[in-house]
């Protein structure tokens, strides 16, 4: 599975405009396998879901996100977990592969 978390600063973008970079994390059986960090060309919502499908991202993993923007993304095939608390991506991936 693929795992993508906008972030800013080390830490969760507040929302898309705010972000930068992608954390980008492959997990296999609940276990991180590769990590990397990406920069989309122009962070624009009609075309970041194509940019993650570009990558194979599977799931993202947001924090506030308006309706319009998770269906965007959604209609690309792509799940949306909405509401992440301000961590780290690598706390927020832990969080995730451990069910917490």
């Amino acid at each position: 599975m693929r795992i993508a978390i906008p972030f800013i600063k080390g830490r969760l973008a507040a929302s898309f405009k705010d972000c930068k970079q992608f954390y980008i994390i492959d997990t296999v059986n609940h276990e991180i396998k590769e990590q990397q960090l990406l920069t989309p060309p122009l962070m624009e919502l009609w075309l970041l879901p194509h940019w993650l499908q570009e990558h194979n991202v599977d799931i993202i993993i947001v924090g506030n996100a308006n309706e319009r923007s998770i269906g965007v993304i959604q209609k690309a095939g792509i799940k949306v977990i909405s509401g992440a608390p301000d961590l780290t991506p690598e706390e927020l991936i832990h969080k995730f592969i451990t069910d917490t």
